[in-house]
């Protein structure tokens, strides 16, 4: 098994948890560690657990960029301003935690024993 996700990297508020967990419709997120308990509590031996937080704010910056100069036209005119301005917001929120080190980006490798 292998594959990357969204990680809980540090402390935040409960405001702050609640708001990033809604943007993305998530019920929660999982710490690298965590990851690596469930996987190996699934019988799974990891054999690479890697942290790719530290470039994480830099790609959320490029969705950001992208939403701002290459799709605000599209989505205001599919989907209207107020869609818009929810987008634009949550990922601006993504960029600021990701940039405070309190979300980030990992990647498992487990497999069988």
């Amino acid at each position: 098994m292998a594959f990357t996700d969204w990680l809980e990297t540090g402390a935040m508020s409960d405001g702050l948890w609640t708001s990033l967990h809604a943007f993305m419709a998530f019920p929660y997120m999982e710490t690298l560690e965590g990851y690596a308990r469930l996987a190996e509590a699934a019988g799974l031996h990891v054999v690479e657990q890697e942290d790719l937080s530290p470039d994480f704010a830099r790609h959320v910056q490029l969705y950001v960029d992208a939403l701002q100069k290459t799709h605000k036209a599209a989505i205001v005119a599919g989907y209207g301003q107020p869609m818009y301005d929810e987008v634009e917001q949550g990922l601006i929120l993504w960029r600021d935690a990701s940039a405070a080190g309190q979300v980030g980006r990992g990647r498992i490798v487990a497999r069988k024993p």
